[in-house]
């Protein structure tokens, strides 16, 4: 019963990793950012999971606009 719920867990994180990958590289392309529901249509990701996605380290947000926090100057 562990192996199974451990496995479950494995996938669960290996499937928030490809959804945090994908609204990365979204906003990598959008230097001034964007709001959730433009996240949702250009990743393909439901409110729910962009939503869950935004809550980590590597975002921040002004007046509901999305950004990265370090974005790469060329």
């Amino acid at each position: 019963m562990d192996s199974a719920k451990d496995f479950q867990k494995e996938v669960a994180k290996k499937n928030f990793e490809n959804a945090k990958n994908k609204v990365i590289k979204v906003l990598e392309n959008e230097p001034f950012g964007l709001s959730v529901s433009q996240l949702m249509t250009a990743s393909r990701l439901s409110v729910k999971t962009v939503k869950a996605i935004l809550q980590c380290a590597e975002f921040k947000t002004e007046n509901e606009v999305y950004f990265l926090k370090v974005q790469q100057v060329a």
